[in-house]
C-alpha cells in the first residue's frame, strides 16, 4: 500500500521533474545566442533544469525502495498537469479546452491505477 507521504514525496518529484523541463525550454530558447561552448555547460537554465532532475530522480527512487514500480510510475504523470500549469506561468502558452479534458483523463488514470 503505498502511504500518503509516499504519494506526497512522488507528486515532489514530478513537481521538481516539470520544473526541470520549464528551465531546459528556456535553455533551449537561449541556444542560437550562446556561441561558446562554456556558455553552453554553464548556462543557469541548463544547471538548474538538471538540478531539478536529479531532485525529481531522488525522490522517486526513495519512494521505489518500499513500493511497487507498476504503482508509483503512474502518479508521475503528474509531470504532464504541472507542466501545462507552469508553461502557462512561466512562457505565456495557453491552456486549451484539449489540454484540460486531457488533464482530466490522467488524473482519473492515476486514480485507478493506485487505488
Amino acid at each position: 500500500m503505498i502511504t500518503s507521504l509516499n504519494i506526497i514525496i512522488i507528486i515532489m518529484g514530478s513537481l521538481f521533474a516539470s520544473i526541470g523541463m520549464i528551465f531546459f525550454k528556456k535553455f533551449s530558447n537561449q541556444l542560437k545566442f550562446l556561441k561558446k561552448k562554456i556558455n553552453i555547460i554553464f548556462n543557469k537554465n541548463l544547471i538548474l533544469g538538471l538540478i531539478s532532475y536529479i531532485i525529481a530522480t531522488v525522490l522517486i527512487i526513495f519512494v521505489l525502495k518500499s513500493n511497487e514500480l507498476s504503482k508509483i510510475y503512474p502518479i508521475t504523470s503528474m509531470n504532464y498537469i504541472f507542466v501545462i500549469i507552469l508553461s502557462w506561468f512561466f512562457l505565456k502558452e495557453k491552456i486549451t479546452f484539449n489540454k484540460l479534458f486531457g488533464t482530466f483523463f490522467i488524473i482519473v488514470g492515476i486514480i485507478v491505477l493506485v487505488y
